[in-house]
């Protein structure tokens, strides 16, 4: 499985001058290693925190590419539309490049592999054993595989971790760790890493005395609800909740709240609202959307029976009633699940057990991923000692003996 190849000798030269002409920005020694990797592996791994500079080792690998093999054909692909659109021109959904519909077999598979010379894949974390073994059965037997992925963040709605597993079995990976967005020591970094580490006495310091986390003490529901109503109404910042269902910090309800709270106008077709938030939860090929775009209702036609959202990335679309069900839904709060591989200004997060059912419902792979969705600034609404219980419990263990098969298989080469 791991096989190596010959590094350019002047790598390192061609990264310089695509640095000197301001196509790519100065590369930390472990961005460079991580692009050195891409030419010397077969397969190869980047593992990083949000903010650690994945990206632009992706475009750095994309223009030693065309440097070196400008002929070369390569595959970008990720699990969602969303991840895609970071990734450029060209790139496709898992799906979409394996031509995958449903459990039907894909299109592309080992009998009738890809046409490419190497497939990059980011945001491999999402990725599921039944997704990542199609994508590896229809890559050529020369062509390389780099996976890019957060490997602390939510393991897949499917069955594994394919990508850590990957990781701690030894498969060539070069970890970032330097925090490029809010720079070394960024309030926001020392917090994530500080959940990962479960060093409580850090977060508690982190808590005080700064700007970037604001706690909001309440020790009641309603009190919960009114201040995270309060924050939206001062300015537009998005809700992160663990859940969806019809709890009241469930991001269906909350949703629902908030519309009759923020957006009382008087325009309305059903559920949606002039001027309501709402996000696309299904790829369009046709309207050029991908699951998880974000836009504002602009205009609705009672008469016709019509929603017009624009969008922040492409503008303006038409949706009948019919499709606006099937393919729109409000978004003032969303689950964390739904916003992995979306970059925010600020969030907000409720931090309050509601039931005994939905008792610690947050962990510290949920905190992490959400307090990682932030650039600037995180508000906490609830109870202080359910937070920093939360960081105390992990995330659901998956049975597995991946990582156990894959060191076999590793020792054997």
């Amino acid at each position: 499985m791991i096989r190596t190849h010959k590094v350019p000798e002047d790598l390192d030269k061609v990264i310089d001058n695509l640095i000197n002409e301001g196509k790519i920005f100065p590369l930390t020694e472990e961005q460079r290693a991580g692009v050195h990797q891409f030419w010397q592996q077969k397969l190869s791994l980047i593992n990083g925190k949000p903010g650690s500079g994945k990206s632009e080792v992706i475009k750095a690998i994309e223009l030693t590419i065309q440097h070196y093999k400008p002929d070369l054909r390569y595959a970008k692909t990720a699990p969602t539309g969303i991840a895609t659109q970071r990734l450029g021109d060209g790139a496709k959904t898992n799906h979409s490049l394996l031509g995958k519909i449903g459990d039907d077999r894909p299109y592309y598979n080992s009998e009738h592999p890809l046409p490419v010379k190497a497939v990059i894949g980011d945001e491999a974390g999402m990725m599921d054993v039944f997704l990542t073994k199609d994508l590896f059965l229809a890559t050529p037997d020369d062509a390389k595989i780099l996976l890019i992925g957060d490997y602390n963040q939510l393991a897949p709605v499917g069955p594994g971790e394919p990508f850590r597993a990957f990781v701690e079995a030894g498969v060539p990976c070069v970890t970032l760790t330097k925090n490029l967005r809010s720079g070394e020591g960024g309030i926001i970094d020392q917090m994530t890493t500080a959940i990962l580490e479960k060093d409580i006495e850090k977060v508690e310091a982190l808590l005080e005395g700064n700007e970037a986390f604001i706690f909001y003490e309440k020790e009641s529901l309603n009190d919960v609800i009114e201040q995270i109503t309060m924050l939206y109404q001062e300015r537009e910042r998005l809700i992160l909740t663990p859940y969806r269902e019809t709890y009241k910090l469930g991001s269906i309800y909350l949703n629902q709240y908030l519309q009759q709270r923020v957006n009382p106008v008087d325009v309305q077709l059903e559920q949606f609202r002039l001027y309501d938030r709402v996000i696309q939860v299904e790829n369009n090929k046709e309207r050029n959307l991908s699951n998880g775009d974000r836009g504002i209702i602009t205009a609705i036609n009672l008469e016709n029976l019509e929603i017009v959202v624009t969008f922040e990335r492409i503008g303006e679309q038409t949706y009948s009633y019919y499709e606006a069900l099937q393919e729109i839904e409000l978004a003032r709060a969303l689950t964390v699940h739904k916003t992995q591989g979306i970059e925010l200004s600020e969030v907000i997060l409720p931090i309050f057990n509601e039931t005994d059912r939905r008792r610690k419902m947050w962990n510290a792979s949920l905190l992490y991923t959400a307090i990682s969705r932030a650039k600037e600034k995180v508000h906490l609404v609830g109870k202080k000692d359910e937070f920093l219980a939360a960081i105390l419990k992990d995330g659901q263990t998956r049975n597995s003996d991946l990582t156990i098969r894959l060191k076999k298989r590793l020792e054997r080469k």
